[in-house]
């Protein structure tokens, strides 16, 4: 029991609180409790939290954290599930059920802050500027992580990015408070992030977001290439009842903005080019930019359009429409 003490307080200390302390809690519980969880109990940030690990390390995970319920009205306090390790399916499992867990091996998940594990939290942002590309580029890879554990490969392997360049977004999101980020894995190294409330990663992070385009382009249509995305309400009409507009607009990356061929011909079809910070075609599908910029590239706002973005985008939980 004491090597189990020892490794809940060491991952406390790595991925929490460097001064965090437990120890083992001896309550008076039904014989059932008693037989199905051993009890600790964590200082953590100054405040006390009960973990409650399963007695049988084969126990299915989804039913032990549904006793959560149990074991809290019995304590009269609140208890969070703690577990040796997980899987991955598991991890989304219980992910699903929204109660809160921990493992030795370092994964936490904290839906709604119904425990309080951060020093930050992810309120709107003060910041001076907006988020680099890159940074951007990133925020969209975590937002559209499905709550699913992510690595730092992973995000290069989506976005093409270096692993400096992502490992310095990832760390600086954890600092923000935006993710939650634990170490686990074969050498104790592997680093896996988590977006644990899509809804609160996005209005922690939505104004240093700020906007992906650096320029509009009014542009012969003439100049539109096949693999181009639409943005703006061209992609929204796509996805909703609302009418295409006369002009369309696409989105193009910086580096084909600089290849643009010069066309004077007022006579010629025009369409609007959104030339982002960044390279739309990364999270670009079905030939439409992703549903955060399209959303940041509509410029207009009425009635007509707020119900398309709602018939749009209201299955993103992250969205406050």
């Amino acid at each position: 029991m004491s090597e189990t003490i020892k490794a809940i307080e060491q991952t406390l200390c790595s991925n929490v609180d460097e001064n965090a302390s437990v120890q083992r809690m001896s309550v008076k519980l039904s014989a059932y409790l008693s037989s199905t969880y051993d009890l600790f109990k964590a200082k953590v940030l100054d405040s006390n939290l009960v973990l409650a690990m399963p007695t049988d390390a084969k126990a299915d995970p989804v039913k032990s954290i549904q006793g959560m319920a149990m074991l809290g009205k019995s304590l009269n306090m609140h208890a969070m599930a703690c577990f040796p390790s997980l899987s991955r399916p598991q991890r989304r499992e219980l992910i699903k059920l929204g109660q809160p867990f921990m493992t030795i091996e370092g994964d936490f998940y904290l839906p709604q802050l119904s425990i309080s594990l951060t020093k930050k939290s992810a309120a709107p942002l003060e910041v001076k500027r907006s988020f680099n590309p890159t940074q951007q580029l990133v925020f969209l890879c975590c937002l559209y992580s499905d709550m699913t554990p992510i690595s730092q490969a992973d995000v290069q392997r989506k976005t093409g990015l270096s692993s400096g360049s992502v490992s310095s977004a990832l760390s600086m999101f954890v600092e923000l408070g935006l993710l939650e980020c634990s170490v686990g894995g074969k050498t104790g190294r592997r680093k896996s992030y988590l977006v644990s409330d899509v809804a609160q990663f996005y209005r922690g992070g939505i104004a240093a977001f700020g906007s992906p385009v650096r320029e509009t382009v009014i542009a012969p249509a003439s100049v539109v290439r096949n693999d181009w995305p639409v943005s703006g309400l061209s992609a929204l009409a796509e996805l909703s009842d609302l009418l295409p507009p006369a002009e369309p607009s696409y989105a193009i990356s910086p580096a084909q903005a600089r290849l643009l061929p010069t066309v004077q011909d007022d006579s010629l079809e025009r369409c609007t080019l959104h030339v982002l910070r960044f390279d739309p075609s990364v999270f670009a599908k079905d030939g439409r930019v992703d549903p955060l910029t399209m959303l940041l590239t509509i410029d207009e706002e009425d009635e007509r359009i707020s119900i398309a973005l709602r018939q749009a985008l209201g299955g993103y939980a992250w969205y406050q429409g």
